[in-house]
């Protein structure tokens, strides 16, 4: 749940009040008011649906390539209820090349490090 308030509050606050993010477990979250049982990319413009990563318990670059573009300056990278799924170090990088500032929930841990 804590995932959940920490996306709530940043879109929130770049969507001027808009809570897009509703709510969020193990197989379910609902975005702007839809429902979903996939993995979503969540963009200021619209949702990605059914998106698929190509490696299990890992983002890379290539998971973002048809939306590397219009990535808002902070990303938030959802790790999962499991807490397994993170992003590939060369990724992250690769973001930061991008100026994209990032709010990685560290699998678990308490604190969220900014990249």
């Amino acid at each position: 749940m804590r995932n959940s308030r920490l996306a709530r509050a940043v879109f929130s606050q770049q969507n001027r009040g808009v809570e897009r993010i509703r709510d969020y477990r193990f197989g379910h979250v609902v975005i702007d008011g839809e429902a979903h049982a996939r993995d979503v990319i969540v963009l200021p413009s619209r949702v990605v649906t059914n998106w698929w990563r190509k490696e299990v318990y890992s983002l890379v670059l290539d998971d973002l390539d048809d939306v590397i573009d219009e990535l808002p300056g902070t990303l938030i990278v959802g790790c999962g209820a499991s807490s397994q799924m993170g992003p590939d170090p060369k990724t992250l990088q690769a973001l930061r090349d991008r100026v994209i500032e990032g709010a990685v929930d560290t699998r678990g841990r308490r604190a969220i490090c900014r990249v």
